[in-house]
């Protein structure tokens, strides 16, 4: 699918790094009622978290101080799309890697709470996206478990290619 959209990876400078090693083997499953199969080592729930910079912008037309990407950290950024949606994307090809839609990301609290920058938390983040992008609002004819839910989680092949600013 091409949505005429723009990807866009952030990379963080560091000045002093220790390289951390893990067997191959150390892998876990995904939950397996939305990815059978699917394998990931390092991240908390997905190896892909992607989301569009017009649905920050919706977000931030909510709040009174704008809050910046990072807060959510995806690892794709698109732009060019409608608001939220990135939530219907089933798949995503960006040059030879192909990404699969597996369900809506839950946001947590946390991150979205607190500024990196100077450590200290807030509450409009979360109290925002539980008025817009909550289940009870998402999925009004399931029942309600409280999640909250901003971006897509992702699973995919990857075929060793960086990609930058390539068009999906």
């Amino acid at each position: 699918m091409h949505f005429g959209a723009k990807i866009l990876f952030t990379c963080v400078v560091i000045d002093v790094a220790t390289l951390i090693t893990t067997a191959a083997s150390a892998t876990r499953l995904v939950d397996p009622e939305f990815a059978p199969g699917l394998r990931i080592m390092f991240s908390a729930e997905y190896p892909f978290m992607l989301l569009s910079q017009e649905s920050l912008d919706a977000l931030n037309k909510h709040l009174k101080e704008s809050i910046p990407i990072n807060r959510f950290r995806p690892n794709i950024l698109v732009e060019g799309c409608e608001p939220y949606s990135e939530d219907l994307w089933t798949e995503v090809s960006i040059s030879k890697a192909t990404f699969h839609g597996v369900k809506l990301c839950i946001r947590c609290k946390i991150p979205s709470t607190i500024d990196q920058d100077t450590r200290i938390a807030g509450s409009k983040p979360p109290e925002t996206l539980t008025k817009v992008r909550s289940d009870k609002v998402l999925l009004p004819n399931r029942k309600h478990k409280g999640k909250v839910f901003f971006g897509q989680n992702l699973g995919g092949i990857v075929e060793g290619k960086h990609i930058r600013n390539e068009s999906i």
